[in-house]
């Protein structure tokens, strides 16, 4: 943004203006604050496709001779463009909105047009081989609970895990994983499945987390050969665990009015509530207006952009590959 001015930009900062400007100054209110506080980055961040949201990776994704998968990682909320990282490419400057609604497109695979298509989230960052087992420890010292759910010939499974530590805990055999998660988080621990053979980590919980995710995607055509992908991605931001968090996106008068209507809101004092909600919708649709308005949002491989053409069966990409 422009004229962008610094203070109030942690969790904490916003919280502790919110309760003098409301004269409540109470542990009970404050931690009413930092929840409304969360809430209101939650809602903002689904509402408009924010700039600062895109990342690249230039070698994320790397997809063997013959495979038809790859899976991104946990930070990757939707993917906007891939392109073969071992070919030079043309960039083209267009804005988020125009991009973020794609769910899939083409990559170049040594000049052959190539379609990728999000096809689920699972718990784990590998198509496992039909009865595969797996097993799960700890970094350390680790009593925690979770549980695995996922497929096992054509049926439904679920087990409940109790961590040992760095001691191995079977799991059992396992055709898919959807879910890999524990009942609470560590901020110092990290939590590996991983096949029992080979010992190869299919998802890891690292600290702060408390559940693996991982989004696969499917291409076609299959590459002849290993190929490394360039990924162009909208981020989802981490957790947030304590007041010195610094949101990742420019909407703290947002925040701040939209945590004080939440505290009249809760005073049932519905005038003032009503008053800076209409302030907190005006700072958020301001700052929307501003950014897109004053600064170019991302460029893109311009050979990781589609269009499609409806009629006679004819697909045609932006390079125009039938």
């Amino acid at each position: 943004m422009s004229n962008e001015v610094s203070g109030l930009n942690t969790r904490g900062d916003l919280a502790t203006h919110i309760a003098t400007f409301i004269q409540d100054l109470s542990t009970a209110r404050r931690a009413m604050i930092l929840r409304d506080l969360d809430y209101g980055y939650r809602q903002a961040l689904e509402r408009y496709d924010w700039p600062q949201l895109i990342r690249w990776a230039d070698s994320d994704i790397v997809v063997s001779s013959g495979q038809a998968y790859f899976f991104t990682g946990k930070d990757v909320r939707t993917v906007i463009g891939l392109v073969d990282a071992t070919t030079p490419f043309v960039t083209q400057e267009i804005t988020t909105s125009a991009l973020i609604a794609q769910s899939g497109g083409f990559t170049q695979i040594s000049g052959i047009p190539t379609g990728f298509a999000e096809v689920g989230e699972f718990g784990i960052n590998t198509v496992l081989t039909a009865g595969t087992n797996l097993e799960v420890l700890s970094s350390a010292t680790d009593t925690r609970t979770g549980w695995i759910r996922g497929r096992l010939s054509g049926q439904q499974k679920t087990e409940a895990i109790t961590l040992d530590g760095t001691n191995i805990v079977p799991l059992g055999a396992w055709d898919e994983v959807f879910e890999f998660s524990l009942a609470s988080s560590s901020t110092t621990l990290t939590v590996t499945l991983r096949i029992d053979t080979t010992q190869a980590t299919v998802a890891q919980i690292v600290p702060n987390e408390s559940e693996a995710v991982y989004r696969r995607y499917r291409l076609f055509t299959l590459p002849s050969g290993t190929r490394t992908y360039r990924i162009i991605y909208k981020y989802t931001p981490p957790q947030i665990f304590s007041e010195t968090h610094v949101f990742q996106i420019p909407i703290e008068n947002y925040l701040i009015e939209w945590g004080i209507a939440k505290s009249y809101e809760s005073r049932r004092q519905y005038d003032l509530a009503g008053r800076h909600s209409q302030l907190a919708e005006a700072a958020i649709t301001k700052t929307w207006y501003e950014i897109t308005g004053n600064r170019v949002d991302t460029a893109v491989p311009l050979a990781a952009l589609s269009r499609i053409t409806q009629g006679s069966g004819i697909v045609i990409n932006a390079y125009g590959y039938r």
